[in-house]
């Protein structure tokens, strides 16, 4: 809007915008703000999906790997947001959602740590 307001300032009187081109700009902005809302609202949701989808895991056994690429697995005692993804406390480390590889069901995690 306000590119829009200094191209009007600046515009020279004897040569103005014509009505056409200025509706086709006023359009355009529009267009693009948008299209800002719409990806805003899509990033929502995703990052929502994605607490909701880590949320359900607490309390159950993972494995997969942290965020420096080494190997865990553990029980999930919490969640957190991390660079805007949503990550799994396991222990003492934190594993990004995606870098789960496997979920345990809790009573076949207890039973393969007693054999």
């Amino acid at each position: 809007m306000s590119l829009m307001i200094a191209q009007l300032q600046d515009q020279d009187p004897t040569d103005p915008v014509s009505n056409s081109d200025l509706m086709q700009q006023i359009s355009d902005m529009e267009t693009i703000q948008s299209n800002l809302q719409l990806s805003d609202t899509l990033t929502g949701l995703t990052l929502n999906d994605s607490l909701t989808a880590a949320t359900v895991m607490i309390g159950q056994y993972v494995v997969g790997t942290d965020s420096t690429g080494a190997s865990a697995s553990g029980t999930v005692n919490s969640v957190s947001l991390t660079n805007g993804a949503a990550s799994l406390n396991v222990g003492s480390q934190s594993v990004p959602l995606a870098n789960v590889s496997e979920i345990i069901p809790q009573e076949q995690a207890a039973s393969q740590s007693t054999q």
